[in-house]
């Protein structure tokens, strides 16, 4: 067998050096792995290319679909007899038409003139990116924040919050398989008004579906003023600088009024607790259309940006006033809030 591969070489190199072009040679994939690939992905692809291997020629490899021009391209790394390992180098893809969730068929073909082209039965995927974990809830601006998450791409990802775009320090696999194990991104927190953000990933394939949310407070941005903010499911924002507190027996109450006559309002009362942990809560918020007090609902005091405030955050699911079918809202906030009354 080792003296026919000599020889098939040998009459190769001979054919080449006297321009005479040698007859296509065949090709097949029976299988490749992973499914579904971005912009660093590395393929292995599994077939016959012994003939290649022998006319020591690096086979060529790229994802096609019907009805474009477009291709994904791939950079060989290795090749064998019954292996090729590539790497996804660039995947077509804009914000008009994005690449996330298209499918391809997988191609190899033979470098050679008039060389035989092998394509896999499967189609492959070209995926965005997927979120897997935030472990910090929340964090103050320019702190340093992983973020996890599955097929972020090779390239550097954004990470929104809110809708402001975060410095993003390092994206790495987090594990021993880059392609299999989630990916570490950090980066670092904008400079924001004290609040809820969700926090967003994208790269050039497209935008994770999803999005977590990130607690940021300790920021001077936006004033040492009192406000309350709060996302309320299903009904426009809460936002408002009406915002003050009062000492209960043991705790604490703050309440918020939006609109001229105060058509929209919030309250939260609860006793803080020392290590500064969410504590239960009783909340209650009213709008143009009813009211509505919490199933189960928590809050926490956080450092204030100025001495004159008490900052807090709080969550709550909340049930109709009226209608107990009705389904609960959620509501998530963040409150900085004045003495009610001049200290003494």
């Amino acid at each position: 067998m080792q003296t026919r591969i000599s020889g098939a070489t040998a009459l190769a190199s001979l054919l080449l050096l006297l321009g005479i072009p040698e007859a296509a040679r065949a090709l097949a994939v029976t299988s490749f792995a992973p499914g579904d690939v971005t912009t660093g992905t590395r393929l292995t692809i599994k077939g016959d290319f012994g003939d290649l291997v022998a006319l020591r020629r690096q086979p060529e490899v790229q994802g096609r679909r019907s009805g474009t021009p477009k291709t994904v391209k791939f950079q060989v790394l290795a090749f064998s007899r019954r292996t090729i390992i590539a790497r996804v180098r660039e995947v077509p893809s804009t914000k008009y038409d994005p690449a996330a969730g298209k499918t391809w068929s997988l191609v190899v073909r033979s470098p050679l003139p008039g060389g035989e082209i092998a394509e896999a039965d499967d189609l492959f995927t070209t995926a965005g990116p997927m979120l897997v974990a935030l472990p910090e809830g929340e964090a103050t601006p320019d702190q340093v924040v992983p973020l996890y998450a599955m097929d972020p791409g090779a390239k550097s990802p954004t990470v929104l919050v809110g809708r402001k775009k975060a410095k993003v320090l390092r994206s790495q696999p987090a594990g021993q398989d880059r392609d299999e194990d989630p990916w570490r991104v950090q980066f670092r927190v904008p400079k924001l008004r004290n609040g809820f953000y969700p926090v967003r990933l994208e790269n050039s394939l497209g935008r994770a579906p999803g999005a977590f949310s990130l607690l940021v407070f300790g920021s001077v941005k936006g004033g040492v003023v009192p406000y309350a903010r709060a996302v309320v499911e299903g009904r426009p924002g809460f936002d408002t600088s009406l915002c003050t507190w009062s000492a209960l027996d043991g705790g604490i109450r703050m309440e918020a009024c939006m609109g001229d006559s105060c058509e929209r309002a919030l309250s939260v009362e609860f006793a803080p607790a020392v290590d500064g942990s969410y504590q239960p809560a009783e909340i209650h918020f009213a709008d143009e259309t009813g009211s509505w007090s919490e199933v189960g609902a928590s809050a926490k005091l956080v450092p204030a940006p100025s001495a004159d405030l008490l900052a807090g955050a709080f969550l709550a699911t909340l049930q109709s006033d009226v209608d107990r079918r009705a389904p609960p809202i959620r509501v998530r906030g963040y409150f900085q809030a004045s003495p009610s009354a001049p200290p003494p």
